[in-house]
């Protein structure tokens, strides 16, 4: 049997932690903006835990989608 960590993730503690800055791009985000990223994603065998989640505009997690920081950076290039 498979069993996965699953930690607490606290939203607020990430915004805290990150100083409003989306781990993508750089820059402020409003809280109305604010979405969780897992920095390795889950399907690519990322856990769901405080140290692989950051901060991220919605806009910025959607396009990066299930890509790893360098898939980004090449899509984002092309």
């Amino acid at each position: 049997m498979c069993t996965r960590l699953v930690a607490p993730v606290n939203a607020q503690a990430i915004y805290r932690r990150d100083r409003g800055r989306c781990h993508i791009c750089g820059k402020h985000v409003k809280r109305v903006d604010a979405s969780m990223d897992h920095l390795k994603p889950i399907s690519l065998g990322g856990v769901h835990a405080p140290w692989n989640v950051g901060l991220a505009h919605l806009r910025c997690n959607l396009k990066r989608n299930n890509r790893g920081s360098a898939q980004l950076l090449l899509a984002l290039m092309c």
